[in-house]
């Protein structure tokens, strides 16, 4: 479905490639370190799509199908990805994990945490921002997630005139962990010969995984230990 379109890290639309996913450019960054259709001259005619959150500010912009598909057809040239598998299979049967995982705290640095709370009722994560409690801007309903996946992966910090810029190896693999229901799993994770992502079991499966929507996030392996699930 397309969604909230907004700025984005490098590693984040390789990610997007390596599904299936087309990134689009609304705008221009003089940092831009990777290929995007650039949709900057064309009007989306934004709108409201009630399946997607709004959470953060207004550089987060609103459109629908019907309208990319407008503004591609009055596009010079748009590049599509190829058609990837998901990493995974939905499975037809509840998937429960091997560890409590009620709570999940990810610091990933001292004055940013991001938490998610599971609840029974609604079978879902809700999704915090240290402490804070994420929000639609759009309509007020709450931030909530059926699948959370932790990847670990390999970390370089290097220096520039700005500061500092943290690249992430999103092509190597790693360990991981598979978030559902209250209960998590250890799982691999690793890009194929085909270029697409694979989540995998610890006996080598395509990792089955509960119908619903899903938050990815990549975290530094060398501090894997600080994740906290209880």
């Amino acid at each position: 479905k397309i969604g909230a379109l907004a700025p984005t890290r490098s590693f984040i639309s390789f990610t997007s490639n390596l599904i299936g996913g087309i990134v689009v450019c609304y705008g221009n960054d003089d940092i831009i370190k990777y290929s995007a259709w650039d949709a900057s001259k064309i009007d989306l005619d934004i709108s409201k799509i009630s399946d997607c959150y709004y959470v953060e500010n207004t550089l987060y912009i609103y459109t629908g199908i019907e309208s990319v598909d407008n503004a591609r057809q009055n596009s010079e040239s748009v590049t599509d990805s190829a058609y990837k598998e998901a990493p995974y299979k939905f499975s037809d049967t509840k998937v429960v994990g091997t560890t409590d995982a009620k709570s999940v705290i990810l610091p990933y640095s001292d004055t940013n945490k991001t938490e998610f709370y599971y609840s029974s009722q609604t079978d879902k994560y809700s999704f915090y921002k240290s402490g804070i409690k994420k929000t639609d801007m759009l309509n007020g309903r709450a931030v909530e997630y059926s699948n959370l996946f932790v990847l670990f992966a390999n970390t370089t910090t290097y220096e520039n005139p700005n500061g500092c810029e943290m690249v992430i190896d999103n092509t190597s693999g790693g360990s991981g962990y598979y978030i559902s229901g209250g209960t998590a799993t250890e799982i691999r994770w690793s890009v194929n010969e085909n270029g697409s992502l694979e989540f995998k079991t610890l006996d080598g499966e395509i990792l089955s995984v509960n119908r619903g929507n899903s938050y990815v996030s990549y975290y530094k392996a060398s501090e894997a230990l600080k994740i906290r699930l209880s």
